[in-house]
């Protein structure tokens, strides 16, 4: 089984997700400081190889590229240069908004829900859920 993982990149914290491609269902993973995302996606592949990286591509409304976008580029670039992974791009518009709401949903206490990075780990779920969906 080819295992996927999935990002939402940011400037301070990484949400990571993981699943496979035989499976379809992603699962979160955790959020790390985004310094230390190439060493934690390391651990990942050494332990199990990565197939393909799912990364969030930050869209505004009307389909541009946000702000955000030229760091996550090269974030990604320099894991790809060190990993040798293929990258697959997901439109992440609203993943923030839907894992808080799927956190009230789930009568999540609001001192968890309020926290970071536990609403950046169910982005990341999203982003890779989403590109499973899409590929169904």
């Amino acid at each position: 089984m080819e295992r996927v993982v999935g990002l939402d990149v940011g400037t301070k914290r990484t949400g990571i997700s993981s699943g496979y491609t035989a499976l379809g269902i992603a699962s979160g993973y955790s959020a790390v400081e985004t310094k230390q995302l190439l060493s934690t996606l390391t651990q990942l592949h050494n332990e199990e190889p990565i197939a393909v990286l799912v990364v969030g591509k930050p869209l505004q409304m009307n389909g541009e590229p946000s702000e955000s976008m030229g760091f996550i580029e090269k974030k990604v670039q320099e894991i790809t240069n060190a990993l040798h992974l293929s990258v697959a791009w997901q439109d992440e518009r609203f993943t923030s908004k839907m894992a808080s709401k799927a956190l009230v949903d789930m009568n999540v206490r609001k001192s968890v829900r309020q926290n970071r990075s536990v609403i950046d780990e169910v982005s990341a779920t999203l982003i890779l859920q989403s590109y499973f969906d899409s590929r169904l």
